[in-house]
C-alpha cells in the first residue's frame, strides 16, 4: 500500500487520497479515512477517480472517473456514478477531486502528476521508483502522447544535472517500477526527485520547462515601473540580458498617460539570429490609454522565453509621457 507521507508529497490539495474499506453496495463505497468532512461536502460537484486497482495490474475500473452523488461523514459512505469497469472492491486506492481540477481538464489528476524517487539505475536511460509499480503495464508509454518525466531535485540538492529537464518515458515495468525514458543531458541518478507528467498537462502545466525553456526557474521579486516616454530615445521597461540566464517574462501591466495627438509606441525586443531585433509593437493613443495593458494585449502572447529579453516606449512627439506599471520574471543560469 501507498503511505500518506507518498501521497502528501505526489496528489495536488484539492486531490483527497484514499483506500476502499468495503464496498456495500456496486456504486458506494466506505473511506473511514474520508469521514468526518461535513454531509454534502462532495455531492453532486466532487468526482471520485480510480487511482489504483488493489490487484497492481491497472485492471478496469483503474482510471475511471464518476461523479460523486452522495457523502455520509459519520461513516464515510461515499455514493457515485457507475465505472464501466464493475464495481470498487475493498484495497483499491481513490482520489476524491475537487470540480475546479476536473473541470479544468484534470480529470484524474493522481493519473497526471505522479512523485517518487529513484532507488536504482539498472541502466543507461533507465530508473526505479517502487512506489510507482503495479500501475498496469503501458500506462506510462505509448508511441502517441506519452507520459513525462522530469527531474524534480538533483539527489545532490545544488541543482545539477539533469534538474529540470524533461524527456519522454519509452518502456515501463509495473511489476518493478522501472522506467526508460529518452536521453537525459546527464543520466538520473540515485536519490533523484522525479515527476511522471500526464501528457494533457505536458502545454498547460505550471513549469517554466513547459514553456518553451529549460530547467527550474527561480521566480524574482515584482518589479515596479516608473518612468517616461519621450521623443528623443526610446525608454527600458524592461531589460533582461544578463550572460548565460534564460528568462521567462510575465504578468506584465503597463500604463501610459494620454498622449494626446502622439503615439506612444510599445516595442519588443528579442533575439533572432543572436541579434536583438524589434519583433513585436503595440501604439498607445489618446483612444486607449486608459488601460492598463497586459503582453497580451500588446503582443497576444501569454508570457516570453528567450535569454534576452527588451521592451522600451517611444514617444512621436511631445512629452514626456509618464509610463507606470509591475512586471514578474523568472530565471535561471544556462
Amino acid at each position: 500500500m501507498l503511505d500518506i507521507e507518498e501521497q502528501v508529497k505526489r496528489i495536488n490539495p484539492l486531490a483527497l487520497y484514499g483506500i476502499v474499506g468495503s464496498v456495500p453496495a456496486p456504486n458506494t463505497f466506505i473511506c473511514e479515512g474520508l469521514s468526518g468532512l461535513g454531509n454534502n461536502k462532495f455531492t453532486n460537484s466532487y468526482y471520485v477517480y480510480v487511482f489504483r486497482n488493489i490487484t497492481g495490474t491497472g485492471a478496469a475500473p483503474q482510471g475511471e472517473i464518476q461523479p460523486i452523488t452522495a457523502y455520509d461523514a459519520a461513516t464515510g459512505a461515499f455514493s457515485h456514478g457507475a465505472f464501466l469497469g464493475g464495481p470498487l472492491v475493498p484495497g483499491d486506492e481513490i482520489l476524491i477531486i475537487h470540480p475546479v481540477l476536473a473541470g479544468a481538464g484534470f480529470a484524474g489528476i493522481g493519473q497526471g502528476i505522479l512523485w517518487g524517487r529513484v532507488t536504482a539505475v539498472p541502466g543507461a536511460n533507465q530508473f526505479t521508483i517502487p512506489t510507482l509499480a503495479g500501475l498496469g503495464a503501458g500506462k506510462f508509454a505509448g508511441v502517441t502522447n506519452p507520459y513525462s518525466a522530469f527531474v524534480l531535485r538533483d539527489a545532490g540538492g545544488l541543482s545539477g544535472q539533469p534538474q529540470g529537464e524533461l524527456q519522454a518515458i519509452t518502456a515501463y515495468d509495473t511489476a518493478t517500477g522501472n522506467f526508460t525514458a529518452a536521453a537525459f543531458t546527464v543520466p538520473v541518478g540515485l536519490g533523484d526527485e522525479i515527476l511522471l507528467l500526464h501528457p494533457s498537462l505536458a502545454a498547460t502545466f505550471n513549469l517554466a520547462i513547459l514553456r518553451g525553456a529549460t530547467g527550474v526557474f527561480f521566480e524574482q521579486v515584482d518589479t515596479p515601473v516608473n518612468t517616461t516616454a519621450t521623443n528623443a530615445a526610446e525608454t527600458d521597461i524592461v531589460n533582461l540580458a544578463t550572460a548565460a540566464t534564460r528568462y521567462i517574462l510575465r504578468n506584465l501591466r503597463l500604463k501610459c498617460a494620454d498622449p494626446g495627438a502622439n503615439t506612444v509606441t510599445v516595442r519588443l525586443k528579442l533575439l533572432v539570429n543572436d541579434v536583438l531585433t524589434d519583433v513585436d509593437s503595440f501604439p498607445i493613443t489618446t483612444l486607449n490609454f486608459g488601460s492598463y495593458f497586459s503582453l497580451m494585449d500588446m503582443f497576444a502572447i501569454p508570457d516570453v522565453a528567450a535569454d534576452q529579453i527588451q521592451i522600451t516606449v517611444r514617444a512621436s512627439a511631445g512629452g514626456p509621457y509618464a509610463v507606470t506599471g509591475q512586471f514578474s520574471y523568472g530565471k535561471n543560469n544556462v
